[in-house]
């Protein structure tokens, strides 16, 4: 799920040549903008929350509008024909910065999809169920 985007590490001396979105994950919610510049952009994950969180990220295909995109997500009813095979995750404890980032160069009109899809214990909601799940449009 990671071709297409690529990881950075934090490390870097250069100015940074792109646009920079954090995102806040909590408990259970994303803290992020709703709307993104086109462009060279890297996504920097923080977990504010008490536990461990993850970014998952993903680029609707063309003509899913944010509106539906958001009504799939909160359904957990994403198919492969509604997401491209893109995308990236970083994993975060709680309290802790991700130290690499995903970077990629948005284009007007794409739609994002974020989800934690991970579960507190063996039989509980994905963190997405709960909420934690958001859309991002490109303007």
């Amino acid at each position: 799920m990671v071709a297409g985007l690529a990881a950075l590490t934090s490390g870097c001396q250069r100015p940074a040549p792109y646009a920079t979105i954090q995102i806040e994950g909590r408990n259970y919610a994303f803290g992020m903008p709703r709307t993104a510049a086109p462009g060279l952009t890297a996504f920097r994950f923080v977990n504010a929350g008490t536990v461990r969180h993850e970014f998952q990220l993903f680029r609707f295909t063309k003509g899913i509008s944010a509106d539906s995109a958001s009504r799939l997500l909160a359904a957990d009813n994403v198919s492969d024909s509604a997401a491209e095979m893109q995308g990236g995750v970083l994993v975060a404890g709680p309290g802790e910065t991700v130290r690499q980032q995903l970077l990629d160069s948005l284009k007007a009109g794409d739609v994002y999809g974020i989800a934690c899809e991970f579960r507190d214990s063996a039989g509980a909601p994905k963190h997405s169920r709960l909420g934690m799940f958001a859309v991002m449009r490109v303007e």
